[in-house]
């Protein structure tokens, strides 16, 4: 594959991420697989929105929102 290609949009290009992988229990996973069925995307999308929601909501300030 040619570096020059556009990548498409959505696309996490290899050299700019970095795999995390997780064990999930089986009844976890087969609701993110129904919630990513649902929503018409794919696994990696639907962990990465997961993940940077969890993230803006744990780095707000205190007293927004915070535990």
């Amino acid at each position: 594959m040619s570096r020059d290609r556009k990548v498409r949009r959505g696309v996490v290009r290899a050299e700019d991420s970095t795999f995390i992988g997780a064990k999930l229990p089986i009844p976890f996973a087969n609701a993110v697989d129904q919630a990513v069925a649902f929503l018409d995307t794919d696994r990696s999308k639907f962990v990465r929105a997961a993940l940077k929601e969890k993230i803006a909501r744990t780095m707000q300030p205190a007293g927004k929102g915070a535990r």
